[in-house]
């Protein structure tokens, strides 16, 4: 047998933290539509868009893990996160994103 462990993979370390990136995420998003309520009217994929931009920095600052995950990865957990937030269902935020999420 090989004495030495493996090294984790970043994308090992990528999925050791994903449950808490989407914690943190629907953490972030509640945060979000509280500070900045925005018009009825205003499309849920323009809300995402405006929290995105923000959001994906403190992701990348909070989970070093992260920081060099392809873009659609933090996207995922917004929309997870959005999701378990409870503000939005899966088949709404599928729809503003034009994309079918993974089972989880």
């Amino acid at each position: 047998m090989w004495p030495f462990k493996k090294k984790p993979s970043p994308a090992d370390a990528a999925i050791a933290v994903m449950d808490d990136a989407i914690d943190f995420a629907a953490d972030r998003w509640l945060y979000f539509c509280r500070a900045l309520p925005m018009r009825a009217d205003v499309p849920l994929v323009d809300r995402i868009g405006s929290f995105f931009v923000p959001f994906e920095d403190g992701l990348k600052a909070n989970f070093p893990a992260l920081a060099k995950a392809p873009g659609p990865l933090p996207l995922l957990i917004v929309a997870f996160g959005i999701k378990q937030s409870g503000t939005h269902t899966q088949a709404q935020i599928e729809q503003a994103l034009g994309l079918e999420m993974p089972n989880r």
